[in-house]
């Protein structure tokens, strides 16, 4: 199962995000912001160093899921923008009903050129859905 893709919009970038669970739906939906700030999965010529990786715990909670969704990827542009950290990989992710805990692996973002400054998530065309066979889709949109 693909991760996720990338839709036609007029303005911004639209992403499709797919899980075979919930919480695959936040880890997925993770990446792909990467992937969008980023332009790139890998970023070439850089040399990877342990050391260079951060940890970071975030907790967010939402009324429902969709909310906790466009909650976790808000404070997921909150540290980019505050604490110069970028997600690398979710070394964990706890849900329970409408909260989540994560433990993100992630590095300086200062370190990569910016390609995309990603300004918000928008509630504009933001959905979350689960499928007749179980599995989930969410598609949201990123303002640049």
């Amino acid at each position: 199962m693909k991760r996720f893709e990338f839709l036609k919009h007029t303005a911004d970038v639209k992403i499709r995000i797919y899980g075979k669970s919930i919480e695959k739906i936040f880890e997925n939906s993770a990446y792909s912001l990467r992937r969008v700030i980023l332009r790139n999965k890998k970023c070439k010529g850089r040399e990877k160093n342990k050391e260079e990786l951060k940890k970071e715990k975030i907790k967010v909670s939402g009324k429902d899921y969709l909310s906790l969704l466009y909650n976790f990827l808000e404070e997921l542009i909150y540290l980019v923008d505050t604490k110069d950290f970028i997600i690398k990989k979710i070394e964990s992710i706890q849900l329970k009903k409408f909260n989540i805990k994560s433990s993100i692996i992630g590095e300086k973002f200062s370190k990569y050129k910016l390609t995309n400054n990603v300004k918000a998530i928008t509630y504009n065309e933001m959905s979350l859905n689960k499928k007749k066979d179980n599995s989930f889709s969410a598609e949201f949109v990123l303002d640049l």
